[in-house]
C-alpha cells in the first residue's frame, strides 16, 4: 500500500495560507482626492493673476502683445465654463470686472481703491461675498 505524504486538502491549505499576507504588511492604498468641482476655472483664476502680473513687468511690445494674447484665450475660457462653487463663481466675477473696466493692476491684485467707481466697489464686494462663502481667504 502506498501512503500519501500529503493529500490535496493539505496541499491546497497550504498554499492558501502561503499566499495569505497580513494586512500589516501590505503598502497602504493610496486614494487620490477628489479634484476640485471647479479645478479648471480656479487654474484660469490663478493663470489670469499670472498674465496680470507679467504684463507689468514685460519689457517689450512683442511680450506684451503675446501676454495680451493669451490673456484674452484665458478670459475667452472663464466665460464659458460654468462655475459649481462659490470659487468658481468668484473667479467668473473677476472676469466680470476685468471686462467692465480699465484694467487697474493696483485693484486687480488688491481689489477697489479710494479713486474706484461705484461699479468696481459693488463688483469687488460680489467677489469678496463669493470668496468667503468658498473659504478661500480674501
Amino acid at each position: 500500500m502506498h501512503h500519501r505524504i500529503s493529500t490535496r486538502r493539505g496541499i491546497l491549505a497550504g498554499t492558501v495560507a502561503a499566499c495569505v499576507v497580513p494586512a500589516a504588511l501590505l503598502p497602504p492604498l493610496s486614494v487620490a482626492p477628489d479634484p476640485h468641482p471647479d479645478a479648471a476655472l480656479l487654474e484660469l483664476g490663478r493663470e489670469m493673476d499670472d498674465l496680470v502680473a507679467a504684463l507689468y513687468s514685460a519689457d517689450s511690445d512683442e511680450a506684451r502683445d503675446a501676454l495680451c494674447a493669451r490673456y484674452a484665450a484665458v478670459q475667452d475660457q472663464v466665460a464659458v465654463l460654468v462655475p459649481r462653487t462659490p470659487a468658481g463663481l468668484a473667479v467668473r466675477l473677476r472676469l466680470a470686472w476685468n471686462l467692465s473696466t480699465e484694467l487697474d493692476g493696483t485693484e486687480h491684485r488688491f481689489g477697489p481703491q479710494p479713486y474706484s467707481d461705484d461699479r468696481t466697489r459693488l463688483l469687488w464686494e460680489l467677489i469678496r461675498d463669493a470668496e468667503r462663502l468658498s473659504g478661500i481667504a480674501a
